[in-house]
């Protein structure tokens, strides 16, 4: 294990910035609007089917100059062993694009796709395939996106007591000699978080606010501290955070403890 600052990332400008399934095209149409939806709808259980040609793209607009520093794919997709590029482009026809990232996907692992991009704005993002595959391509989510580090600049400091853990899913029956369960699903990844000496205001609280407001209801992708556990992981908060006020008399700033309690997503 080594440690490393956690991180978020709860922007999916896809479904937070598109309002027309008309903003997202592929090669030759091959993508219905049930299928769009599935990209964008947070879930990462349906899969939307694309790509049989050569040069097989997703194409988002998103209507406006938008950060992005991250693309995450969930597991499940059948991407193994492909070529495959992202770029973007100022104008919808693609051309004078540039590429951002270029690489071939793991020929065995249908593991989740995480890719550090370098900081960029722009209206127009490709995904692209570049062979033919076998058969079409599925996919769960195109997440584009904000990867925000909890900074150590303003003195806070994750306690090193951080949960990383399984809450399995059964149902049980207890007879005087033992239990007899049934597994319903898979085991779900649960975390525990506590950031203490938060600034108010600064940049950690920032981050911590959104999540704390948004992530009972909307799902994120979370980064933990031990890297031996890369993920990211979708998840959502298990129960509403907690914030408190570290000192009863601050002198200079108001600082806060923020506890969170996460739960992996798996619809």
């Amino acid at each position: 294990m080594a440690y490393r600052q956690p991180a978020f990332m709860y922007n999916h400008h896809a479904a937070d910035e598109i309002t027309d399934l008309a903003d997202i095209t592929t090669t030759s149409s091959l993508l219905t609007d049930d299928e769009k939806r599935m990209l964008i709808d947070r879930r990462v259980g349906d899969l939307a089917v694309w790509g049989v040609t050569a040069e097989s793209y997703i194409q988002f607009d998103f209507g406006a100059g938008v950060v992005v520093n991250r693309m995450v794919i969930p597991e499940g997709h059948s991407l193994m062993g492909e070529g495959l590029e992202i770029e973007y482009d100022d104008h919808a026809g693609f051309t004078s694009p540039t590429v951002l990232d270029s690489w071939t996907q793991s020929s065995v692992a249908t593991g989740v796709i995480d890719r550090e991009l370098a900081v960029t704005s722009e209206r127009f993002w490709r995904l692209t395939a570049l062979a033919t595959g076998a058969g079409d391509y599925e996919v769960g989510e195109v997440w584009f996106g904000i990867y925000r580090e909890l900074s150590t600049t303003d003195g806070s400091a994750v306690d090193p007591r951080f949960e990383s853990n399984y809450a399995s899913q059964i149902t049980e029956v207890v007879f005087p000699g033992g239990e007899a369960a049934v597994e319903l699903g898979a085991a779900r990844r649960v975390f525990s978080l506590s950031i203490k000496n938060v600034e108010g205001g600064g940049t950690n609280w920032t981050v911590l606010q959104v999540v704390q407001k948004t992530g009972r209801v909307t799902p994120f992708y979370y980064w933990p501290p031990d890297d031996d556990e890369p993920g990211p992981y979708l998840v959502k908060l298990s129960e509403d955070g907690f914030r408190v006020q570290e000192f009863s008399s601050p002198s200079v700033s108001t600082r806060y403890q923020i506890d969170l309690k996460m739960i992996e997503q798996l619809l």
